[in-house]
């Protein structure tokens, strides 16, 4: 590759790992040497990789299965770097430097395949990177920009080759299929996209396409489903079952329910609405343009128009069916963002437009325009770099503490808690999942509107837990936690960025465990970070 042609792919690259390293490096610095991950979901993929690994055991503690990922892919990949190196913290993070570095490397590969120039081709992997989030997702410590690189790979391969294909073709291709199957594997949601370029085989008549590509996608679902079920669990992860939302149409007030839901979602996410009204203008010109155009210009117009067509049903369905927005560090729509802006890098590069800087009037509009569009795309950028360090000092004060705390004094003992993450990583504790993630009965309980305070505490006496350290107000409205419970104390954390609560309780299952965990706690409070209130029975 000449200069000319790699000065945009290096100049994001270095910008990608010095802004992940520069936040490794203020995590470090403010959490007093410790390094964390700014969500405490990235410790329970690390749970699983770690037991599965190490003992054998696909879950989160070594002593039973338990379906609590969606990203079987992430997950698998963990294990197999701790199984070749062994249990660490860095491990999620040089995935997602290396899945940074690759997705960089291939939208780049994917617009000098378009002949795009390489003014816009800064300007689309800058975007990405900041406007998609990559260092804030890097230091999440999941899957979501491996999943970013598969699903943008797909999308562009997809249209390409519907672009192409002017017959009835039966063979969508081997790495279309293989990218089908690793999509779903990164995360189920990858179905959404699989679905919409289904509809476009589809409505084009290619059902077997549509349906070879089904079947791929659906293999890793199907198989892992199967083991789950022969482990007694449900053939979806509990994940998936709990925090997925449904759609309600049995009545006209369930209709306008879901509908008020998806409008709100939109106007929460008017970054995706922007994307989705560029895409929509660049299907209009595809059509309009493609007479009149060369044959090279029209084919990428061809591609141009199958990707926007399935980049749009996709973001419906993920609004629609899935999260979306600030709360979760914008991660699980940023394979949106990133698939929007590639497919605006295409559209401005085959619309040619020759802007005349030395006109003001043409220089006023559009800075005026672009001001207007970049703006939710850089307040979401933004956001989400300025949090991250806070996020991961939230994870500091409070699940990682939980872990240490757990690990030092109720080592292979029950514990039941409701951020099950970095407490079974570091715990090494027989942990019950008081949110069902990793607890099959009170998944049960919680999906068949049985989960209450006498439930709680016969699944927990059950389970022979001793303590619980838990977030009190989201058990409100199940009633409550336990009488018996007894409160030995509470931590609580100064500034609150994407916690539960700020305000974590601890508490003794059963009376005869109150006077050693009162102990427990007086011996680990020098442990604490100095920010953190302490207070209840066992502050003296």
């Amino acid at each position: 590759m000449s200069r000319s042609r790699s000065w945009p792919i290096l100049t994001a690259l270095s910008v990608f790992i010095g802004l992940s390293l520069m936040l490794v490096w203020l995590i470090i610095r403010i959490n007093r040497g410790v390094f964390t991950y700014a969500l405490d979901d990235a410790y329970i993929h690390m749970a699983i990789a770690k037991n599965f690994a190490v003992h054998g055991v696909w879950g989160v503690t070594p002593y039973h299965f338990s379906s609590s990922s969606s990203s079987l892919l992430w997950t698998s990949l963990l294990a197999l770097l701790y199984k070749l190196f062994g249990v660490g913290v860095w491990q999620p993070l040089f995935l997602n430097l290396l899945a940074g570095a690759l997705l960089l490397v291939g939208v780049d590969w994917i617009l000098q395949r378009e002949e795009v120039g390489a003014s816009i081709r800064v300007l689309a992997l800058l975007a990405i990177l900041f406007f998609m989030s990559m260092p804030t997702l890097s230091l999440t410590g999941q899957e979501h920009i491996l999943h970013t690189l598969i699903s943008v790979l797909f999308l562009y391969l997809s249209a390409d080759r519907l672009a192409r294909d002017s017959g009835r073709s039966t063979w969508p291709g081997a790495a279309l299929l293989l990218l089908a199957a690793l999509l779903t594997a990164a995360r189920y949601e990858g179905m959404f996209l699989i679905f919409s370029v289904g509809l476009i085989y589809v409505a084009r008549r290619k059902w077997l396409p549509a349906a070879l590509l089904g079947v791929a996608s659906l293999l890793p679902i199907a198989i892992y489903g199967l083991i789950s079920l022969s482990k007694g669990w449900y053939f979806f992860p509990n994940s998936v079952l709990l925090k997925g939302k449904t759609l309600e149409l049995n009545n006209f007030r369930a209709i306008v329910k879901s509908t008020l839901l998806f409008v709100q979602n939109l106007d929460q996410t008017s970054y995706l609405l922007i994307l989705i009204i560029a895409a929509s203008a660049f299907i209009y010109f595809s059509v309009t343009k493609r007479a009149a155009t060369a044959d090279g210009i029209a084919q990428r117009w061809r591609v141009i128009r199958y990707m926007s067509i399935a980049f749009i049903l996709t973001t419906l369905l993920q609004t629609q069916f899935a999260v979306v927005g600030p709360m979760t560090l914008y991660r699980y729509d940023a394979y949106l963002v990133a698939s929007g802006i590639v497919i605006a890098a295409l559209g401005f590069s085959a619309l040619d437009i020759k802007w005349r800087w030395q006109e003001w009037a043409s220089s006023l509009t559009l800075l005026t325009v672009a001001v207007f569009v970049l703006l939710p795309f850089l307040e979401r950028g933004g956001h989400a770099l300025l949090n991250t360090p806070l996020a991961a000092r939230n994870i500091y004060e409070q699940q990682y503490q939980m872990g240490q705390f757990a690990r030092m004094f109720y080592r292979g003992q029950g514990v039941a808690a409701n951020d099950i993450g970095a407490i079974n990583f570091y715990g090494d504790i027989r942990g019950f999942d008081l949110w069902g993630l990793a607890t099959l009965e009170v998944a049960q309980a919680r999906r068949n509107h049985a989960y209450n305070t006498d439930a709680i505490d016969r699944m927990t006496r059950e389970r022979d837990v001793k303590i619980a350290i838990v977030y009190d107000a989201w058990f409100t409205k199940y009633g409550g936690l336990p009488d018996g419970w007894i409160k030995a104390g509470e931590w609580t954390q100064p500034e609150n960025v994407l916690s539960g609560i700020n305000t974590v309780s601890i508490y003794a299952v059963y009376p005869d465990e109150i006077d050693a965990l009162v102990s427990h706690l007086q011996d680990y409070a020098p442990h604490l970070p100095p920010a953190i209130k302490q207070t209840g029975m066992y502050v003296k």
